[in-house]
């Protein structure tokens, strides 16, 4: 068990643990009932920490509905739920990415096109992209910063 262990405990991409994870379900099918407990619980304890509380809780049903009986779904079912944490991270991480290049894409706007960056704090508060998008053809279709201003002021962005 203490090799299985530390076969999963290094820093891998989530191809190779997947790959570990199939490669210790033999071995997991043949250690008593109390060592597979230990290994729940030590999965927990690696794993939680780096999850988000929806995830935590989906691992923590896995882990705790398992039995050795079980070994094979259990390593399935984490899995997918790896698959579907790393779908989330890289869904948010893309619409972070679009805000920050929106918001980096406007302030170069209003400084070439106004010289006045003063008031993109408030515009980088703005968590509808939505909003943002028409913020940004505002700036594009405005002749001068007060007109700018004054679309900010009508949004209620001011």
């Amino acid at each position: 068990m203490v090799s299985t262990i530390f076969l999963l405990d290094k820093e891998i991409s989530k191809e190779d643990l997947m790959k570990r994870l199939r490669l210790t379900a033999y071995v997991l099918k043949k250690i008593t009932p109390e060592q597979f407990d230990i290994l729940k619980i030590w999965l927990k304890n690696i794993m939680k920490p780096r999850l988000d509380d929806e995830s935590k809780v989906k691992v923590e049903e896995i882990l705790e509905k398992s039995s050795q009986g079980e070994v094979d779904s259990m390593v399935s079912n984490l899995g997918k739920t790896i698959d579907n944490i790393i779908k989330e991270g890289r869904k948010e991480g893309e619409k972070e990415g679009k805000k920050a290049g929106l918001l980096q894409g406007l302030e170069k706007l209003l400084d070439i096109k106004f010289s006045d960056i003063s008031y993109m704090s408030r515009i980088e508060r703005i968590e509808d992209e939505n909003t943002l998008n028409s913020v940004f053809e505002d700036a594009v279709k405005s002749n001068s910063i007060e007109e700018f201003k004054e679309k900010l002021r009508q949004r209620k962005l001011n």
